[in-house]
């Protein structure tokens, strides 16, 4: 019997959507498998699956013999000096992470990580000893082939950003540098998603564009809303948290057929993006003038819809394809079985 333990408050739309790939794959084992949010719950099970260091100690303090299983979605201790600054403070905190992840990286019986580029930094960190992993990037959504028949869709140059005001999601150098497309494009609109509306107004009236709408959806609507577009903005800088991770916004933006805008910074996408001519691809945040010369020489090139199409799904089938983890994750637990 297995139990997937989680904190009642961090389970996203996307961290729902992995556990659940997990969990189906467990049952293709012919285990059992329960969610819970209480500690107390988890002593009849066999196998515990965690998603993040700190829950972890928590399980295995509690019997250090039970076999956990730890998703690593982030790292953390780089995440909270990146978000929260370099006090004393955030030191210890993070100094505290790393301990966390130390342990879990060592005594789980099993972990899963979001891409190569994660596994690379834990070794490089840890001397973490590869072996016991699961790679599997972050998704929620498969493709929406209604999304490529939107009518005009790409047709003119509609850009979107989804996404929050944070400065690592990089929303005042999107609005940089689609003033300088805005100058060079003609019939260029942007829409911006976002939840502060207001600050985002000033963001935009600061750098002067002239082109642009802000909107709120919420996210049981977004889907719909994005098939509207044609190219999407997904842009991070040089860090290593950045290196590391696997945005859904990437997997949101494919699923709605629009082409995204992303820099290099997110390793895990840089395959992808080479395996696909409907994608663009940036060196670095900064370079706004190149960056705006690359996006409008894309614009230029005539769109196949169908060739869109039939790329996105080729992605879909291979890296965002929960059918195919599904199967994976069920041979590496049953050949766990099959070996004790």
């Amino acid at each position: 019997m297995y139990c997937i333990y989680t904190y009642d408050w961090e389970l996203s739309d996307a961290t729902s959507y992995y556990l659940e790939i997990i969990a189906e794959a467990i049952r293709k084992t012919g285990e059992h498998v329960y969610f819970s949010h209480n500690i107390k719950e988890i002593s009849r099970s066999n196998t515990i699956v965690v998603i993040n260091a700190r829950a972890f100690m928590e399980v295995w303090l509690r019997n250090p013999r039970r076999k956990i299983i730890c998703w690593f979605q982030g790292i953390i201790p780089e995440e909270v000096r990146m978000t929260l600054g370099d006090s004393f403070r955030v030191r210890l905190r993070s100094y505290g992470w790393s301990a966390l992840e130390r342990f879990a990286l060592r005594h789980a019986w099993r972990v899963f990580f979001v891409c190569e580029a994660m596994r690379n930094h834990y070794i490089n960190k840890y001397k973490y000893r590869p072996g016991k992993e699961f790679i599997m990037p972050c998704f929620n959504l498969q493709l929406d082939m209604m999304a490529f028949e939107y009518s005009g869709k790409y047709e003119k140059p509609t850009f979107v950003y989804a996404g929050g005001t944070d400065a690592w999601q990089c929303l005042e150098e999107t609005i940089q540098l689609y003033k300088k497309v805005e100058e060079a494009l003609a019939g260029t609109h942007l829409t911006l998603l976002v939840r502060d509306g207001e600050r985002v107004r000033k963001l935009a009236k600061r750098h002067g564009i002239q082109n642009y709408s802000i909107s709120y959806v919420k996210r049981t609507q977004l889907n719909k809303e994005l098939e509207k577009y044609k190219y999407g903005f997904l842009l991070r800088k040089e860090h290593i948290v950045n290196n590391v991770a696997t945005p859904t916004k990437f997997n949101s933006y494919l699923a709605a057929g629009i082409i995204p805008i992303c820099t290099n910074a997110i390793q895990a996408f840089q395959a992808l993006a080479m395996n696909t001519e409907y994608c663009i691809r940036l060196p670095q945040v900064d370079q706004t003038v190149s960056n705006a010369t690359a996006i409008v020489e894309f614009e230029r090139k005539n769109i196949d819809p169908t060739k869109i199409r039939t790329d996105y799904q080729r992605i879909f089938d291979s890296y965002y394809s929960a059918p195919r983890y599904i199967e994976a994750i069920a041979a590496m637990l049953v050949a766990e079985l099959t070996n004790r």
